[in-house]
């Protein structure tokens, strides 16, 4: 293996690793928030309702709890419009299989190989159509955009979070 393409490598797995840790801080956020709202004086409550829920029914539970503390609700709101861009990205991230990593037209460049059967009802001559193994295309550049976009969402809950600490319900 030339030293070209393990510098190559190294790159997407660098992105790929923060991606992840990013992902896992923000589904943290979530659920720090989410039990702030609920604001039990029994923490094992708030951990006992949230523990093996997902990042989608954890976004519903704080829709429904900030309709009843009504605690900045445009920016929660906002907050999870943003977490629902990414939210979909996160598990073809975490999960997908990754090709090599290569350069094509000056840009370093992936796939990254969703392994899920998908039924089409009608294709485009009405026939229905099974389809598998839905491949993505990503440069370096997607990457680091992804990277930024869920960096800003985590200040954002820091910033909610912070404000939670001093309010009183």
């Amino acid at each position: 293996m030339d030293e070209h393409y393990t510098i190559l490598q190294k790159e997407l797995y660098e992105k790929v690793g923060e991606l992840s840790i990013l992902y896992a801080k923000l589904e943290f956020n979530v659920s720090k928030i989410l039990s702030m709202l609920i604001n039990s004086d029994d923490e094992t409550i708030s951990i006992y309702l949230l523990e093996r829920n997902t990042l989608q029914k954890n976004l519903e539970l704080l829709r429904n709890f900030n309709r009843l503390r009504d605690f900045r609700s445009d920016d929660i709101e906002q907050l999870m419009i943003s977490i629902n861009k990414v939210k979909d990205r996160r598990n073809l991230f975490i999960h997908g299989l990754w090709s090599k990593p290569s350069i094509r037209e000056g840009q370093k460049i992936a796939y990254c190989e969703e392994r899920k059967i998908k039924y089409t009802k009608q294709n485009e001559r009405g026939h229905q159509q099974w389809n598998f193994n839905t491949f993505y295309k990503f440069t370096y550049d997607d990457l680091g955009e992804q990277i930024g976009e869920i960096r800003n969402i985590i200040d954002i809950q820091k910033r909610l979070i912070k404000e939670l600490d001093d309010y009183r319900f």
